[in-house]
């Protein structure tokens, strides 16, 4: 018989103590208006044998958020000439999800460079909280990988 999970069960809530964080001590209700928030389901295969997600789907699924909310620009992102790359990622866990919690992943950019932002992360289950992070990405051009800063109208549908 498995250990018990140090990490609290889908179904039972979270404890007080979970660390708060750059979105976290944001009320919800003004969360909500800032960034952008998506909803994912956890499929079967994106379980492991602890029965939680398997810590790799994580970046994937903030990936997916990103890449949803920069494709949501209005003029197109594909002609814009400008794409991102993962520069690094900093990621803790503060639970888990299992088969078919849905996580509401909310995205923020809180902070951009010249050619770089940080976007931060933070993933629920309802109201208990899994998982933080930020990932720092950089722009660059299409094809050559040069970095170069992001067009305007991305910058502006980012919220900077």
């Amino acid at each position: 018989m498995p250990a018990p999970s140090p990490w609290p069960s889908s179904a039972s809530g979270s404890p007080s103590n979970w660390l708060p964080n750059s979105l976290a001590s944001v009320p919800e209700e003004v969360r909500r208006t800032v960034g952008y928030s998506q909803d994912i389901r956890v499929r079967y295969g994106e379980v492991d044998a602890q029965e939680v997600v398997f810590n790799a789907h994580y970046l994937a699924y903030l990936d997916d958020v990103a890449d949803t909310w920069l494709r949501g620009l209005d003029e197109g992102f594909e002609t814009t000439g400008w794409e991102i790359m993962l520069r690094r990622a900093d990621l803790t866990w503060h639970g888990s999800a299992g088969v078919h919690d849905v996580l509401t992943i909310d995205a923020e950019v809180v902070r951009w460079g010249t050619t770089s932002f940080d976007m931060a992360f933070e993933a629920r289950v309802g109201d208990r909280l899994v998982l933080t992070a930020t990932v720092y990405y950089v722009g660059v051009s299409v094809g050559a990988h040069v970095p170069i800063p992001p067009p305007a109208a991305v910058r502006a549908h980012l919220g900077g």
